[in-house]
């Protein structure tokens, strides 16, 4: 979606930086800066226009993957350092952002001998395993 306003694209800008990047600070100091009241901008952050625009504008920047390496290095070297406060939360996001790209495991307990079911209830069975699958990829991938 193109904004017609160049003010919410410098506001769409501004919150796909990262918070320690952003200039200004501040959501109020950059409502300043575009000289227009900071309830605007609350606003167009309620308006489903911009809020698709802003998806579209993160998934190009912030989920590129430059910036996932960024966030990666960054979390490895907090989740190393000893003396970081954040050193166990920085490890616990690494360690689950890590094995969110491994292959997973797939495991079905079936309580009932295979050989006593229908080729149906078999079917049955491994097609909602494969749906669940699926459903969780797409979901994983913002599908």
């Amino acid at each position: 979606m193109k904004m017609d306003d160049w003010r919410k694209q410098e506001f769409l800008n501004w919150l796909c930086t990262i918070k320690k990047d952003r200039d200004p600070p501040s959501q109020k100091d950059l409502a300043e800066k575009l000289d227009i009241d900071a309830d605007t901008l609350y606003k167009w952050k309620q308006n489903p226009e911009f809020l698709e625009a802003w998806r579209v504008q993160y998934l190009k920047t912030i989920g590129s993957p430059e910036r996932l390496n960024e966030v990666m290095t960054a979390l490895y070297e907090t989740a190393t350092d000893r003396t970081d406060p954040r050193q166990v939360q920085a490890a616990r996001e690494y360690r689950q952002a890590v094995e969110g790209v491994a292959p997973q495991k797939f495991e079905m307990t079936i309580k009932k001998d295979l050989r006593e079911m229908t080729d149906e209830e078999l079917n049955a069975l491994l097609g909602q395993e494969v749906i669940h699958e699926k459903a969780s990829r797409d979901a994983e991938q913002g599908r």
